[in-house]
């Protein structure tokens, strides 16, 4: 994503950083959920796109359900 210099994948990135600089600091999860939500919406914007993930027109029958609960998973794992 970092390649990417569109106005979305900065976006994202920006407030991926932001989270973390928080945790860093010591803010706790609660304090954070606005901040995952716009998250997770900027990602699920990201992968949906056809312009940044060519591979979403084929993949666009698969239930958004699916992505979601994934993403959700990840995250838990990167934060952890």
């Amino acid at each position: 994503m970092q390649e990417d210099k569109c106005p979305l994948s900065t976006d994202l990135i920006q407030l991926i950083d932001r989270e973390a600089n928080l945790l860093c600091h010591g803010f706790s999860k609660k304090n954070l959920e606005g901040l995952r939500k716009r998250i997770r919406h900027l990602f699920l914007q990201y992968i949906r796109t056809p312009a940044y993930n060519p591979e979403v027109v084929r993949l666009l029958k698969v239930s958004l359900k699916v992505h979601i609960k994934a993403f959700r998973r990840l995250h838990k794992l990167l934060l952890s």
